[in-house]
């Protein structure tokens, strides 16, 4: 098992439309509950927090600190809401969770290595002037997996080096699971695969691209505020 990152926070007592001033502030509101724990409202450091999170992954098993009581409480991450215009951390959710029960989480996905066919040279003209272009395509981005905490994977890492043919593809079923980590995709899904593409035989049909709203910055951060409020009132 490895060992588990330490995150401290104080206890939180602002709530509701008073939480903005915190946020002004650069403390960042949140709260830890779980099945067998009581729910705590929480604070922290926005900077301190922001290079917290740049070493975890989406599956890192912690312990969050709060200030005042005994024992650290051992929890994932399970929720980090971010600003719509400047990504600025708005409020982290942590859930608590028993060492000795099984709990479900997606674990990322992530390419080793380069596809050779998927690489620029595999793009191929041909005689009537249209070009195939090979490329390698991630279809599914993490795993649903149910295992102990302290089993919980940081990531599944996959060699896509060796597919080097467009029938080539690399299914859940390929993929190595360390023993005690149970997964609940099928096994038959695509998870890496080579998308061939023909360029240059016809051109985009202008009637068939999907119209979209088009808003101003301070439109975008008002609809956005008005979320946030909608948020904390519920």
């Amino acid at each position: 098992m490895p060992e588990m990152l330490s995150l401290e926070v104080g206890p939180r007592e602002v709530v509701g439309k008073k939480v903005k001033a915190l946020r002004r502030a650069g403390v960042v509101p949140g709260v830890v509950y779980g099945h067998h724990a009581e729910t705590c409202r929480v604070q922290m450091d926005e900077r301190e927090l922001g290079r917290f999170l740049s070493r975890l992954s989406a599956s890192s098993l912690i312990q969050v600190v709060v200030q005042g009581e005994d024992s650290p409480r051992p929890a994932l991450i399970r929720d980090v809401q971010r600003h719509v215009l400047t990504q600025r951390i708005q409020h982290v959710d942590f859930l608590q969770v028993d060492l000795t029960e099984q709990v479900r989480i997606d674990v990322p996905i992530v390419s080793v290595g380069e596809a050779p066919i998927a690489l620029p040279e595999a793009a191929v003209t041909s005689e009537d002037g249209t070009t195939l272009v090979a490329s390698l395509i991630q279809e599914l981005d993490s795993l649903e997996v149910e295992c102990l905490p302290t089993d919980i994977p940081t990531g599944f890492s996959v060699d896509v080096s060796g597919m080097a043919s467009v029938h080539d593809v690399i299914t859940v079923a390929d993929l190595q699971v360390p023993e005690g980590v149970t997964v609940h995709n099928d096994p038959e899904h695509v998870v890496f695969r080579i998308l061939v593409e023909r360029f240059g035989e016809e051109e985009e049909d202008e009637d068939e691209i999907a119209e979209v709203e088009v808003i101003t910055a301070s439109e975008a951060e008002r609809r956005a505020e008005e979320r946030e409020e909608e948020e904390e009132e519920d």
